[in-house]
């Protein structure tokens, strides 16, 4: 009987880990399920979509974005990604770099076809990215161009260090303590975590000094802490990098969060 069960436990291990593997992900334009509108604002032609952080399987509540939709005068819509769109994703316990890739970029591609939706529709069209929401800000751009009108880019990186992406790779636990990368002991212990891990590698992965140089970055406001323990301090090349190429860049003190310090220098940037 021990013996039937071991086979039993090995075979569907070996299924799993199969189906797991041939998993694949095609996108395609549902324009009233891509997103969520929070807010909208009548005889308004700009909309600001907001790209979250996480990677969460949920779009984030309207309470928690309450802020956001007080402060700024505009018709705010939460974009899906893949996994909101498919939360299960983010139960596969053997999801591989390549499938992580595939997974991000399918939610590249519902932010762009967002956003072209909107401007067919004649708005004028602001992509907010927080956190995990900045990088796919930035892998948007990278792969399709600037196909809104601005891009506000928030506790991201535009070259994130290796040795951190390296961490959450190998489904660890990481942060920045003082500059310095504190990794965790043991591996992470939640199953449901270690897709979020291979997600948030390879949006890492990525050093876009490289991949946007020589490009107009001038639709482009980044807006840093000068100490986060999530993504660690934005480096003094990756600042330059920004300026020449015509980003504007805003630095202030804090941790991995925002408020109306940033939404101030968000709005100054788009009415300008």
């Amino acid at each position: 009987m021990k013996k039937f069960y071991t086979i039993l436990f090995i075979s569907c291990t070996l299924v799993f880990f199969h189906c797991n593997k041939e998993l694949e992900y095609s996108y395609t334009p549902q324009y009233q399920e891509d997103y969520l509108i929070y807010n909208e604002v009548e005889e308004n032609d700009t909309i600001m979509l907001l790209v979250q952080g996480g990677p969460s399987d949920e779009l984030v509540p309207e309470e928690y974005i309450s802020d956001l939709i007080y402060f700024f005068p505009y018709t705010l819509a939460v974009v899906h990604q893949t996994q909101t769109k498919d939360p299960s994703i983010l139960n596969q316990y053997y999801l591989t770099d390549e499938g992580a890739k595939e997974i991000n970029d399918e939610s590249t591609e519902i932010l762009n076809n967002t956003i072209e939706h909107f401007k067919k529709e004649g708005k004028h069209v602001i992509v907010f990215g927080g956190s995990f929401g900045s990088f796919l800000g930035f892998r948007t751009i990278e792969r399709y161009g600037f196909t809104a009108d601005h891009y506000a880019l928030m506790l991201g990186r535009v070259d994130m260090d290796q040795e951190f992406v390296s961490i959450f790779r190998n489904r660890r636990w990481g942060i920045y303590n003082l500059g310095e990368i504190i990794e965790g002991e043991q591996y992470i212990a939640d199953d449901s975590a270690w897709a979020s891990q291979k997600l948030m590698a390879d949006v890492g992965s990525p050093q876009y000094s490289q991949l946007l140089k020589g490009k107009d970055l001038s639709k482009l406001i980044y807006l840093h802490r000068f100490s986060d323990e999530s993504v660690g301090k934005t480096k003094e090349a990756e600042i330059e990098f920004l300026v020449a190429h015509g980003a504007t860049v805003f630095g202030s003190p804090g941790y991995h969060n925002f408020d109306e310090t940033e939404y101030q220098q968000v709005l100054q940037f788009v009415r300008k």
